[in-house]
């Protein structure tokens, strides 16, 4: 019974937003590592949906459309040596546990929605001269 009431609650979720709450308190390490993997989805499709409006919005100026790709690649490869570096034997079977694969992608989310919120940040504080009043520190 939990378990239709768990699909159906996720089900309200994906409809009405891109937000995927995992509750590990109310979940099996089984549920909630599927319930982490499916917000790891739904932020990837977030972070394109990002990138697509910086493209859309300057669309006649190739070399920022460039320069977004350049910086969408070298970003992936950032996080995928970020996860390397907090989860080094995630390829060694004597370190393959359930646990690694839910921390690791807790903690891919986590970067993946901070480079959300750090692009929406700068695309809102670009102003027409092209200066930015963002601020990193």
């Amino acid at each position: 019974m939990y378990k239709i009431f768990y699909s159906f609650v996720m089900m309200l979720t994906l409809s009405f937003s891109d937000t995927v709450i995992c509750d590990d308190a109310h979940m099996s390490n089984a549920e909630f590592t599927s319930c982490v993997s499916e917000q790891s989805e739904v932020l990837e499709k977030e972070l394109e949906k990002v990138y697509q409006n910086f493209f859309d919005t300057h669309i006649e100026d190739k070399t920022y459309q460039l320069k977004i790709k350049a910086s969408q690649k070298m970003w992936k490869k950032y996080r995928k040596a970020e996860l390397e570096m907090a989860f080094p034997h995630t390829e060694d079977d004597r370190y393959n546990w359930t646990g690694l694969s839910r921390c690791y992608l807790e903690y891919s989310n986590t970067l993946t929605q901070k480079r959300i919120e750090l692009l929406k940040t700068l695309d809102k504080s670009i102003d027409k001269s092209g200066c930015t009043s963002y601020k990193v520190f």
